[in-house]
């Protein structure tokens, strides 16, 4: 468990929403579609999705994890129709599992800094995003920004396929970063280098998808005006 997991289970408590806490074991065995529709990855690092917790700093019971096994899992849970949230540094993760044409653009520029602070978010016209307001204040805390990465192509061939058996489709941006007057409260600075990037984006991988949120929707369980964009890519259908 983490923090940011508990974060989700009281929410999902709080709003009634049904889920069921999958361990790495569980993710190991495979055959994911008999078990859930959608999986959320809480937000923490690529080395603990893929390595977990060192033996002997917590139970056994928690120490390990996903392993390539529970890698391959996931990617063909997706294939097959199934969906993934990745919230937060899991949306890194996400992006290196599916090898997604995105990169992140908080890491492009070393002058940005935005250490804790709300930020404007401007909706995409989506039938995601339907009924938003014109933006929506989020928190930004070590977070993610996505923005493409074009595709390139070996002298003489065509451009490769990308990601899982080049099943991966375009990405489609459901919510950016406010290209102007992007600060809400609190201090950030060289903020040019996200304005405009993917704040929340959803690609499609072979009959299912991938919803990659750069920040933490769920953030402190205090975040109300985000919860709805996280049922969103939950419960919507594709």
């Amino acid at each position: 468990g983490s923090m940011d997991e508990g974060w989700a289970r009281w929410l999902f408590d709080e709003f009634s929403v049904p889920y069921l806490r999958i361990r790495n074991e569980m993710l190991r065995a495979g055959q994911l579609r008999n078990l859930l529709d959608v999986l959320v990855l809480p937000s923490v690092s690529s080395r603990t999705l893929s390595d977990g917790r060192r033996s002997g700093t917590v139970p056994e019971l928690y120490s390990g994890g996903l392993d390539p096994e529970g890698a391959v899992a996931i990617e063909e849970f997706v294939r097959a129709g199934g969906r993934v949230v990745a919230l937060g540094s899991a949306s890194a993760w996400a992006v290196d599992l599916f090898d997604l044409p995105l990169q992140n653009a908080a890491r492009e520029n070393e002058d940005f800094a935005c250490p804790g602070s709300v930020l404007r978010g401007i909706p995409q016209l989506s039938s995601w995003t339907a009924g938003l307001p014109q933006s929506v204040p989020l928190f930004f805390s070590r977070s993610m920004a996505w923005a493409p990465v074009a595709e390139k192509a070996s002298p003489g061939t065509e451009a490769r396929d990308r990601g899982a058996a080049g099943q991966v489709g375009k990405p489609e941006f459901l919510l950016r970063y406010a290209s102007k007057r992007l600060l809400l409260s609190g201090w950030i600075r060289a903020e040019e280098a996200i304005a405009g990037s993917g704040a929340w984006v959803r690609v499609p991988v072979g009959a299912g998808d991938v919803h990659l949120f750069g920040f933490r929707p769920q953030y402190r369980s205090w975040s109300q005006a985000c919860f709805g964009l996280l049922f969103r890519s939950m419960l919507l259908p594709n």
